[in-house]
């Protein structure tokens, strides 16, 4: 980034100021941080920037509220950190069940609390395959 651009960003900055949500702007387009219309869409990279972040927001929750998450083997975490990006940790946490079987390394009994939950219907094909991944794990 050269000179002009440095100073252009941080004129731009004052101007528009940061809104962190989802807002309309004087003109009724949905715009988002620093005067971005969300209704042009985003590219590749800054949706693969978004998601690495919010895998770290929900990841920090796990280490949170169930650390030995960590501990468990990869598949298993993968599982763990899609169904805590999906439903949030206030949903997640409600999966009494599945988190005992999980905590006991009994990856079939969690398996059935998946299919047996609210959850399981509203996600289509992404049940089943976090169900075979975390099945298909030996501890």
């Amino acid at each position: 980034m050269d000179h002009s651009q440095s100073i252009a960003i941080k004129t731009i900055k004052a101007h528009e100021g940061c809104v962190l949500k989802p807002y309309e702007d004087t003109v009724g387009v949905l715009t988002i941080g620093y005067g971005h219309n969300l209704e042009e869409g985003i590219d590749q990279e800054t949706a693969d920037f978004i998601l690495a972040k919010d895998l770290q927001k929900h990841a920090y929750e796990l280490d949170k509220h169930k650390p030995f998450w960590r501990d468990m083997p990869d598949n298993v975490q993968i599982v763990l950190l899609s169904m805590q990006f999906n439903m949030g940790w206030n949903r997640f946490s409600k999966f009494k069940k599945f988190w005992k079987a999980i905590e006991e390394k009994d990856v079939f009994t969690a398996g059935k609390e998946m299919q047996n939950s609210k959850w399981w219907g509203q996600v289509k094909s992404r049940g089943p395959h976090l169900r075979e991944m975390l099945e298909g794990v030996i501890f």
